[in-house]
């Protein structure tokens, strides 16, 4: 009888264990709407210059040469965020709530599909995403090696995988060109709307929204920084992204 408890007990715990870690799909349809964009500046890092040395007949050399260039994988969006809630028809409001306070948009989100389903949001795989962008994963600047910061909570959603992107925390009360470098103010995220991603179009990049921040250049205050894969065409290559925001 005590070896029948004890397996009953155990298997409990097991299914609870099993539980904690799976991932449950969020409805966040309700919430999610399409946002309008409005672009500032946009650019990419500067590549090194090539340096020069001569060359002596007969001589032979010893000369390391490094560099530091554009990935071609990825591409980031930064800014400020906005929302207002409204009662009504189509375009037609019975009233119109005016601007919500910061706290009410909880996420940002970018998808290469415009009808993405927010109702089965989910975490998603680095490797999977890696999968459908045709990424190597020993590359530095795959998924897999790119999203390392485990045991995230976003949008609801746990165990979501992510990167930590370089911000300026502003030091003491509000934005402030004071500030302190740090590499986790914004924890950029992946997201799939299907258990199994295979396409480009199952997926969705969002991150946290941290209001009233300095962004990477330490230069404006910004609310958000994400950053999205690209296809594999190459240093210039395209790729359209829908924007979403989780307004509470």
């Amino acid at each position: 009888m005590k070896k029948k408890v004890s397996l009953n007990i155990a298997v409990a715990m097991l299914v609870l264990i099993t539980l904690s870690v799976m991932a449950l799909a969020v409805d966040k349809s309700d919430t999610v709407s399409g946002g309008s964009l409005t672009e500032g500046v946009t650019g990419r890092i500067t590549s090194t210059a090539a340096g020069s040395h001569g060359a002596q007949a007969g001589n032979v050399t010893e000369l390391n040469v490094t560099t530091a260039r554009s990935t071609a994988k990825w591409a980031g969006f930064f800014g400020a965020l906005s929302a207002s809630l409204r009662l009504g028809i189509g375009s037609d409001v019975l009233y119109d709530f005016g601007s919500v306070v910061s706290s009410q948009i909880k996420t940002v989100f970018a998808a290469p599909d415009s009808a993405f389903d927010f109702s089965n949001l989910l975490n998603a795989s680095p490797a999977d995403v890696d999968s459908a962008w045709g990424f190597p994963t020993a590359h530095a600047d795959s998924a897999t090696n790119t999203f390392t910061v485990s045991g995230q909570t976003v949008a609801q959603v746990s165990n979501v995988k992510a990167v930590g992107l370089n911000a300026f925390a502003p030091t003491g009360v509000g934005p402030s060109s004071n500030a302190t470098l740090s590499t986790q103010v914004y924890n950029s995220s992946l997201f799939a709307d299907t258990a199994t991603p295979t396409q480009e179009f199952d997926f969705a990049f969002g991150v946290k929204v941290v209001t009233d921040q300095r962004d990477f250049r330490n230069q404006t205050d910004v609310d958000y920084e994400l950053v999205v894969p690209v296809n594999t065409s190459g240093l210039g290559g395209t790729q359209t992204y829908f924007f979403f925001l989780d307004v509470e």
